[in-house]
């Protein structure tokens, strides 16, 4: 007489499948969150066009003393050039502010150090300040373009 044991093959393939399901559904809900958080991310950050800071200066009245805007540094540069850069570092973004003395431009985020013409004299910033376009409107005051 044959002796048959119950096998639990039946029950064995119900919890392989339960753990996968279980598995894919971990993954997908974790693949879902990154997805989430990064459209978010993505939504939240500022969006910026093409921008004028009006300055209300005139390209003569502005001396080699440099004068801050929310998003821009200007001050005239060697000779009669005027100088406008941005005042986001470029490390990770934050603002930049001059130096009591105006002749070093320092991030109070990471220590990040920048000379007047915006290249960097101490890191972690490896890039110069970006430089930004100017121009003098109709009234014959200067303009600073801040584009993204």
């Amino acid at each position: 007489m044959a002796h048959d044991e119950p096998t639990d093959a039946p029950e064995s393939g119900w919890r392989r499948e339960t753990i996968a399901r279980l598995a894919l559904g971990g993954g997908l809900l974790f693949a879902g969150g990154w997805a989430y958080l990064a459209l978010r991310l993505v939504r939240s950050a500022p969006r910026q066009a093409s921008r004028a800071i009006r300055t209300g200066l005139r390209p003569g009245a502005i001396g080699r003393a440099i004068r801050t805007f929310p998003m821009a540094f200007l001050f005239r540069g060697r000779g009669r050039e005027v100088v406008a850069l941005d005042r986001r570092c470029t490390h990770l973004g934050c603002r930049v502010r001059a130096s009591s003395g105006g002749d070093q431009l320092l991030c109070p985020c990471h220590g990040s150090r920048f000379d007047r013409q915006g290249k960097p004299l101490r890191g972690p910033a490896t890039r110069p300040l970006r430089r930004l376009r100017t121009s003098v409107d109709s009234r014959g005051e200067v303009v600073i373009h801040v584009e993204d």
